[in-house]
C-alpha cells in the first residue's frame, strides 16, 4: 500500500461552548474564553502584526523619506563645511499639491459628493427619483452630517499623492448617532503586502493610542475586560500613561467546527492581554449546507483602501509621488546645494598673504578715488605677497542638469506649464493648448478611478 505523510488537519478544540448566532449577541465575547486561551490568541495577534509591519518594510522606508522632503525640514549640514548649503526643492511637494487640486474639485462637486447609477429600464423615473433622493441624502451626511469628512478627503488627498496607499475606517457609531470616517496614516494600519485586495486579507490591524482614562472608560462599560495594564514605555517616556493598542481585523476558529470565522479582536500591545472579541458579521451572514455545516460566512468590512499607482512588483501597498519621485528629488537638491556652495566659494574668495607682506588684518573702506599705503619688502610688488585661491564659477554643466532633472520630474508627475495654468508662447494655438491639457488629465483621471 502506498503510503504519504498527508494528514487531514483536524478541527481545533472549541474555544467558546455556544453557537455562532449565540456568538453574535455578545458585546465581549472574550469574557466568555478562558485565560490561558485568550493569552494564546493575544500573542498570536501581537506576532503576526510584526510580522505584517516587516513585509512592507522598504515600502515605509520610502515613504518615510518622501515625507521629510514634502515638509521640507530645515536640517544642518556640515559638508563640506559647517552650515553649508541644504535646500530642498519642492519637487514632490509641488506634484502632490498639483493633484489634490484637480481631483478635489471632481469629488467635491458644490454640494454633491455622491451620485447614484439607474441601471435598466425607467420609464416613470420612478428609479431616477429615488437616485437623485439617496445622493442628496448621502451628499448631506458626508458634508454636512460628519463636520470633518470634508477636511479628511483634502488629507488623504494629498497623502495618497506622496505614499501612495492611504485608507479609510467607516463604521457607525451608536454613542454619536451616526456614521463615522476616520483616515489612518500608514504607521497606524498593518496589511501583509502579499494581499492582492483588501476583502482578501486574513488579517488588518488597526494600531491606536489610548490614555488609561480611555482605557478604564471602556472596562467600567462593559466594552473592555477589566484588568490591570502597563502603560507603553517608548510612548510614555514624553506622554505619560499612554497605551497601545491593535485592534485586528482577522478569523479565529472560536466554536471548533474547522471553519474561521470573522471577528475583530483588540489586544494591549504592550502585555498580549485581549482586551475585546466581537463578531464582525450578523446571523444572516451565516450560509450552512444541508448537513448544517458552515460552508461560508461573509465579513463586514471597516476599511476601504486608496491607491495611487499598483506596485509594479505586484504587493498591496502601492506607489504614489513620493517614490517614483525620490532619487530625482534627491538629485536636484544635490546639484542645487552644489551650485549654491560652489557660488558662495567664488564670491567669497580667499589664499594667502605673505609675512613679509605688512598689512592690517580686517574691513578697510575706501572713497572714491582713493589709494592706501602698505608695507612691502624691499624690491617686491604687492602682488608677490597675495596668492588668491581660486574657485570657478557654478558649472553650467550642473545648471543645465539639474533643469533637466525638474522637467523629468514634471514630466513624471505630469505637472505640465499648461495644467499649472503658465502662459504659453504667444504663437501657440489654442487647439494645441487644450490638447496638451487633455493629454496631460488623462493621468489624473486614471488615477482618480482607483
Amino acid at each position: 500500500m502506498l503510503q504519504t505523510d498527508i494528514e487531514v488537519q483536524k478541527p481545533e478544540e472549541a474555544l467558546i461552548s455556544l453557537d455562532l448566532e449565540e456568538i453574535v449577541k455578545l458585546p465581549n465575547i472574550a469574557v466568555k474564553i478562558d485565560e490561558q486561551a485568550l493569552n494564546r490568541i493575544g500573542g498570536k495577534i501581537v506576532e503576526e502584526y510584526e510580522s505584517d509591519k516587516d513585509s512592507r518594510s522598504d515600502w515605509e522606508t520610502a515613504a518615510r523619506k518622501a515625507l521629510d522632503l514634502v515638509q521640507l525640514k530645515r536640517e544642518s549640514k556640515n559638508t563640506p563645511w559647517p552650515n553649508a548649503s541644504n535646500v530642498k526643492y519642492p519637487i514632490i511637494a509641488n506634484a502632490a499639491i498639483q493633484f489634490a487640486a484637480r481631483i478635489g474639485s471632481e469629488i467635491v462637486r458644490g454640494d454633491k459628493v455622491v451620485e447614484i447609477a439607474v441601471i435598466g429600464k425607467d420609464p416613470e423615473g420612478i428609479k431616477a427619483e429615488r437616485a437623485a433622493r439617496v445622493s442628496s441624502h448621502m451628499s448631506y451626511q458626508l458634508l454636512l452630517e460628519n463636520t470633518i469628512w470634508e477636511e479628511n478627503n483634502d488629507k488623504m488627498l494629498n497623502m495618497i499623492a506622496v505614499v501612495g496607499t492611504v485608507h479609510k475606517k467607516t463604521w457607525f457609531d451608536p454613542v454619536m448617532g451616526r456614521n463615522r470616517s476616520e483616515l489612518i496614516d500608514f504607521e497606524n494600519l498593518a496589511i501583509n503586502n502579499s494581499v492582492k485586495t483588501l476583502e482578501e486579507a486574513r488579517r488588518i490591524s488597526h494600531v491606536m493610542k489610548m490614555h488609561k482614562n480611555e482605557l478604564v472608560q471602556n472596562m467600567r462599560t462593559g466594552l473592555f475586560i477589566e484588568q490591570p495594564l502597563s502603560p507603553d514605555k517608548a510612548y510614555s517616556q514624553v506622554n505619560d500613561d499612554f497605551h497601545t493598542v491593535i485592534e485586528q481585523h482577522r478569523y479565529l476558529d472560536l466554536d471548533g467546527d474547522g471553519y474561521e470565522e470573522p471577528y475583530i479582536v483588540t489586544v494591549h500591545k504592550e502585555s498580549g492581554k485581549v482586551l475585546r472579541i466581537v463578531a464582525r458579521y450578523f446571523s444572516s451572514d451565516i450560509q450552512r449546507n444541508s448537513e448544517e455545516k458552515v460552508y461560508y460566512i461573509k465579513p463586514m468590512h471597516y476599511f476601504t483602501g486608496f491607491h495611487f499607482l499598483p506596485d509594479p512588483a505586484g504587493g498591496y501597498w502601492s506607489q504614489g509621488y513620493g517614490t517614483l519621485l525620490l532619487d530625482i528629488n534627491l538629485a536636484v537638491n544635490t546639484i542645487f546645494n552644489q551650485l549654491v556652495d560652489s557660488g558662495t566659494l567664488a564670491n567669497l574668495k580667499g589664499g594667502f598673504i605673505g609675512k613679509n607682506l605688512r598689512i592690517k588684518g580686517g574691513n578697510y573702506s575706501f572713497t572714491p578715488g582713493e589709494f592706501k599705503k602698505v608695507d612691502t619688502a624691499p624690491g617686491s610688488k604687492l602682488a608677490d605677497g597675495v596668492v588668491p585661491l581660486n574657485f570657478g564659477e557654478p558649472s553650467t554643466v550642473l545648471f543645465q542638469t539639474l533643469g533637466l532633472l525638474i522637467d523629468a520630474g514634471k514630466d513624471l508627475s505630469s505637472v505640465t506649464d499648461a495644467l499649472s495654468g503658465t502662459e504659453q508662447g504667444q504663437n501657440t494655438p489654442a487647439t494645441t493648448i487644450l490638447s496638451l491639457i487633455e493629454q496631460g488629465l488623462k493621468v489624473f483621471s486614471s488615477i482618480q478611478k482607483r
